[in-house]
């Protein structure tokens, strides 16, 4: 059996067997033994599968922390809404302390008036009022 022309013509040449590996390239790959080696570190479909699994968790836990910050920063105070509660705090504060010091001094002036009915009750000979 022989090769036709065309055949012939169509054989490699030196040029092109240039772009094969070499022997020495050859030692660069991966044996049996590399590939073997590999799949050992490898994780397996079920690994992988219970990895999915636990990565799909944490993105759910996640999302549940996303929404509860979000409720959170929609209900919580402001600085704004802080300041004016304070303002409000300090003014009732100050009202408190006003009436308390009109308190101290009702209390101050109804001594004095007791002490002169006191007075006038012993300098008329009037007997107390309970």
């Amino acid at each position: 059996m022989g090769i036709t022309q065309e055949q012939f013509n169509n054989l490699a040449t030196k040029d092109d067997l240039k772009n094969f590996a070499t022997k020495d390239d050859l030692k660069n790959y991966a044996t049996k033994d590399d590939i073997k080696a590999i799949r050992e570190e490898m994780a397996t479909k079920v690994e992988l599968k219970q990895l999915d699994n636990q990565v799909n968790k944490v993105i759910i836990s996640l999302l549940k922390t996303q929404e509860d910050v979000k409720e959170i920063k929609e209900t919580m105070a402001t600085k704004e809404d802080i300041d004016k509660i304070l303002t409000a705090v300090d003014k009732v504060t100050k009202e408190y302390q006003e009436i308390k010091t009109e308190q101290t001094s009702n209390l101050a002036a109804h001594d004095r008036f007791e002490t002169r009915i006191t007075h006038i009750e012993k300098h008329l000979d009037l007997k107390p009022v309970v």
